[in-house]
């Protein structure tokens, strides 16, 4: 790019730097981290607001993170809006970095987003609101990842063989 230096002038460099920014949006969110410590309670059981595991109402009442949370509690099935967390702002500043000349650019909107991600029950819904900006900050690392920053919309060299059997077991079929 012309006037351009730098090493986040580079597409590569912008990738990296809208990855840094995703991952700081998880630590952002992470306030309460200690409050999950103790949490990966085994089917049944409630995650209560402090990390620990149960069934009664101390567990799975108010402030309950997973499991058959009840009165108060975050749900454990799903069943919200990723707009209330993912806002139009937030993803248009990811979808801004895309370059004019990129075949994605206007190709990802929020609109298509959230009707997409509404489609699948549960997806960026399920658990304690922290859980919930977790698996939409991994899920927006990786797509930025893979799109280069919301650029790309077909697979750059669709005929390469990812599978090289001399540096990995490859898979059947």
């Amino acid at each position: 790019m012309a006037g351009s230096s730098g090493k986040f002038a580079s597409p590569r460099g912008r990738v990296v730097v809208r990855m840094s920014l995703v991952l700081l949006l998880v630590v952002g969110v992470s306030v309460n981290v200690v409050n999950a410590q103790n949490c990966g309670c085994a089917s049944g059981l409630c995650c209560s607001k402090w990390g620990y595991c149960g069934t009664t109402s101390a567990y799975c009442g108010n402030g309950c993170q997973s499991g058959p949370c009840s009165g108060g509690g975050s749900p454990s099935g799903g069943g919200g809006n990723v707009g209330t967390i993912i806002s139009q702002n937030f993803f248009n500043g990811l979808a801004s970095g895309a370059g004019g000349s990129c075949e994605g650019k206007g190709f990802y909107t929020y609109n298509a987003f959230i009707a997409a991600a509404n489609a699948y029950s549960g997806f960026g819904t399920t658990g304690s609101n922290e859980v919930q900006k977790r698996e939409l900050a991994a899920f927006f690392a990786n797509v930025m990842h893979e799109t280069g920053g919301l650029c790309y919309i077909n697979e750059i060299s669709p005929s390469s063989n990812y599978c090289q059997s001399s540096r990995q077991r490859c898979g059947y079929g």
